[in-house]
């Protein structure tokens, strides 16, 4: 890609690169670093001039097969926290993505909302997870002990596109680039403060006229 300088490169990030939830502190971990090695590589390209492109696509959570061949020491069968999206729409808008690619784009609004959340309300957040994100994320189903998973040696007969999941998972998904994300909130904020600069103002106009 350098000597032809040019082509983008496309990270699979998830909303847990911004925000980690209880029981998936190894895929989180995994998800921030896979954020802030792009980051800096997004740097080191700039400062050499290049116009190879880096972006990274958010995913909420997917009906793929990785909860059905992850290990789990909960005693019951993990599941994604809802809601859950078919692989197939996640995937066009992957395509679209390396097609236009941005900085970053944001899939669903649960991504948008865990993000955004944790930028004004981190321990809130922290709370709100520890309370729900343990029973969002089994199924009543207990985990047999004759269980198999992917940690050392594959599962082969787990290889396919679904997960268990295909019943609730949805087939439409909004996508939000960071750069557009940001100028909305942006301007409703700088709306509401208008709005409350102007209520102000009435009220002293108000005080006045009595």
């Amino acid at each position: 890609m350098k000597p032809r300088n040019r082509g983008t490169i496309l990270q699979i990030g998830s909303a847990l690169a911004y925000r980690g939830i209880p029981l998936q502190a190894a895929y989180c971990g995994a998800k921030h670093a896979l954020r802030g090695f792009s980051e800096s590589l997004r740097t080191e390209l700039i400062h050499d001039h290049s116009d190879i492109r880096v972006t990274i696509v958010e995913l909420p959570a997917v009906d793929t097969p990785q909860f059905d061949w992850a290990r789990t020491h909960t005693g019951r069968e993990p599941r994604p926290m809802a809601p859950v999206f078919q692989p197939e729409i996640v995937a066009e808008n992957v395509i679209r993505a390396a097609r236009d690619p941005a900085r970053e784009y944001w899939l669903g609004f649960s991504t948008l909302f865990s993000i955004i959340g944790n930028m004004f309300a981190p321990g809130l957040l922290d709370r709100y997870l520890a309370s729900a994100a343990y029973k969002g994320q089994v199924r009543r189903t207990k985990a047999s002990s004759a269980r198999d998973d992917n940690l050392f040696h594959p599962v082969k007969g787990l290889h396919k596109m679904h997960g268990s999941f295909t019943t609730e998972a949805r087939g439409r998904l909004a996508g939000f680039s960071t750069a557009r994300t940001r100028l909305g909130i942006f301007t409703a904020a700088t709306v509401l403060l208008l709005m409350i600069g102007y209520g102000f103002g009435s009220r002293k106009r108000t005080a006045r006229g009595n």
